[in-house]
């Protein structure tokens, strides 16, 4: 209403609403007497409420944190064991190749050797 009647009176609203948004001390002491007002408060809080976590809410989000983490960790550490089967595997099959390739080395130099000093294996 007031800045109806300075509008009347051919003061530019629009620069003094300006300069009060961008006043933190005006604006500070604005909120709180809005705030004080019995029916404004209300107001707020209805408006201010939906955007508040709960106990209840924070919970429900630590909770699904935790499993979430709990998953990733087991598929990690499922990953890992897979990982690590593969390479025993493969260290085992590497291991076995190497026992075969001595044996044979080992009777082809025994062959050889008795062919050279001229024992007969039976």
């Amino acid at each position: 209403m007031l800045l109806r009647f300075m509008g009347n009176m051919g003061v530019d609203i629009s620069k003094i609403r300006e300069a009060l948004l961008e006043d933190e001390d005006f604006l500070r002491g604005f909120a709180i007497k809005v705030a004080k007002q019995k029916p404004l408060q209300e107001l707020i809080l209805k408006s201010v409420i939906p955007n508040v976590a709960t106990k209840n809410d924070l919970k429900d989000l630590e909770t699904r944190i935790i499993h979430y983490i709990d998953k990733r960790l087991d598929d990690m550490r499922n990953y890992i064991d897979k990982r690590l089967d593969d390479t025993r595997n493969y260290i085992d099959k590497r291991l076995d190749d190497m026992r075969k390739l001595i044996i044979a080395t080992s009777t082809i130099l025994a062959i050889l050797l008795s062919a050279l000093i001229g024992i007969q294996l039976v």
